[in-house]
Parts: structure tokens; sequence; C-alpha cells
């Protein structure tokens, strides 16, 4: 007699995800040394009035003011921590044009939740995988 066990897959936040509202979609895939990055590559407003594309305007580095945001890489360096957890890595906040420590945690495999801190004060986001 045989017994087949299911075990579960392991939590795996590579894909595409949708930011709270829609703003973006973000591509989660594996980069260098084994960690997780990911890049904006959709926005659901990605034209200014006049019909130019959105900058990265509000960059702390002003050499990097004239990118278009569809592209840059807004997640960098998550390293799989166990249990749906990826810790250790930055999130660049192209509203206020600053980068945070990271962490991700996959709630299910559907839900993402995307946690960026300054010292102690921490905000966090739950993005939606596209399917």
């Amino acid at each position: 007699m045989v017994f087949l066990i299911s075990i579960p897959a392991a939590a795996d936040p590579r894909g595409l995800w949708r930011t709270p509202e829609g703003k973006s979609h973000v591509k989660i895939y594996v980069c260098a040394r084994n960690t997780v990055c990911g890049e904006i590559v959709e926005l659901k407003e990605p034209l200014n009035e006049d019909g130019s594309a959105k900058l990265d305007r509000h960059n702390e580095d002003q050499a990097l003011r004239g990118r278009p945001i569809v592209g840059i890489q807004l997640v960098t360096g998550m390293k799989r921590k166990g249990n749906g957890v990826w810790s250790g890595g930055h999130i660049y906040n192209p509203e206020d044009g600053k980068t945070y420590k990271s962490n991700m945690r996959e709630l299910d495999s559907d839900t993402l939740k995307v946690k960026g801190c300054v010292l102690f004060l921490c905000k966090s986001q739950q993005w939606t995988r596209i399917k």
C-alpha cells in the first residue's frame, strides 16, 4: 500500500503583483545572489497631463530624477527566511524618493504583505497577485 502525502509548495513571491488601488504592477523575480527583487512594469497613470512619461522626480539623487518610473527596481535584496518570509532588503518609494529597509511576507498564494521601515516606524501594504 502506498500513501501519498501532500506537501504544500514553498511560498514563492515570483510573479506579477498589483499594489493597493492598482497604482502599479510590480514584477518580483530572483536576482543577484539568490535574493528577490521587484521592478515596476506598469503604472495605472503612466503619463503626466502633457502626455510625457512620469519620471522619478522625487529621487534624492538628482542624477536619477530624469528616469521613467516604469522600469525602476522597487524591491532589492530580499533574502528568504522561510515560512513565506523574505527580509534584509530594501524598497524604494518613488512618491517620496526615499529607500527603506524592507521585508515581505506571503499571507497566502495571492497576497503579499510588503513592509518598509525607517528606524522603528514602519508602513505596510498588501499586494495582490495578478494571474
